[in-house]
């Protein structure tokens, strides 16, 4: 699922103006606009895809920093398509990028 499908998927299936404990202390909360993920101590964070699904694009974050450019490049180098994860690219993310700290 691409990241728009994603937005349109979460936006159609949860109301708006609410928080969801969706799997293991990660957050899903439903804006206007945008669909934001966030982890128990209310930062951005996502590993398996945009901690930030918005009407006009995505953004990635872990730890509450935003990775977006990080993500991509490194994505590229290794031959990962960032939009079209599957269960290993998600694994080698969380292996990779789990302990992210600026």
């Amino acid at each position: 699922m691409t990241p728009e499908e994603e937005y349109r998927y979460f936006k159609q299936k949860y109301p708006e103006h609410r928080v969801y404990n969706i799997s293991n202390g990660v957050y899903l909360r439903v804006e206007r606009t945008c669909v934001v993920f966030s982890n128990v101590y209310n930062k951005r964070h996502r590993f398996d895809g945009p901690a930030f699904l918005c009407d006009v694009g995505s953004l990635w974050f872990i730890n509450g920093y935003d990775i977006t450019i990080g993500i991509y490049n490194w994505a590229e180098e290794n031959d990962i398509d960032i939009d079209n994860l599957t269960d290993v690219d998600k694994a080698l993310i969380k292996l990779i990028w789990s302990d992210y700290d600026e």
